[in-house]
């Protein structure tokens, strides 16, 4: 198919979605740059993308991708979740504790632990540095693996 059609993005979304699953993500972010200049208005390109920067902890090209994506479709649990593991895992923790928050009411049934402490964790989340790594902890700790997962 790349041969017959080398500038489709459907086409080089998945070759880079079979190179990431070969473990070859290196190889995998051209292909998902490329389907992005193709068709930059499409979500899970983009958000392949970002999942193969982060792989990589290109956290600085996986950031924007990831918050392209939250805007091209913000309803997704996914990205939502993955924008802030990105932005955590960068060290912007002050960008990162309200990102956390997003993801919780779409999905509420994967969260029903975040949910709480968000709730009645007000103080928490404004107290102490260590009270805002705890929030931030227990959340991550929620779906970390559900969410990694390029589409």
């Amino acid at each position: 198919a790349l041969v017959k059609k080398p500038d489709d993005p459907e086409t080089l979304n998945n070759l880079g979605q079979v190179l990431v699953r070969l473990g070859t993500v290196d190889q995998a972010v051209p292909r998902f740059e490329r389907a992005v200049e193709l068709a930059p208005d499409k979500w899970a390109y983009r958000f392949n993308l970002a999942h193969a920067l982060g792989m990589l902890q290109q956290w600085d090209g996986a950031i924007p991708q990831y918050r392209e994506a939250a805007r091209i479709f913000p309803s997704d649990y996914a990205t939502q979740f993955n924008l802030a593991m990105a932005l955590h895992k960068k060290g912007d923790e002050q960008a990162a504790l309200p990102q956390y928050q997003q993801p919780i009411p779409l999905a509420p049934a994967r969260a029903p632990r975040g949910r709480e402490a968000l709730r009645g964790g007000g103080a928490v989340i404004r107290g102490t540095t260590r009270g805002r790594r705890d929030v931030m902890s227990l959340i991550i700790s929620l779906n970390e693996n559900d969410c990694q997962k390029p589409r």
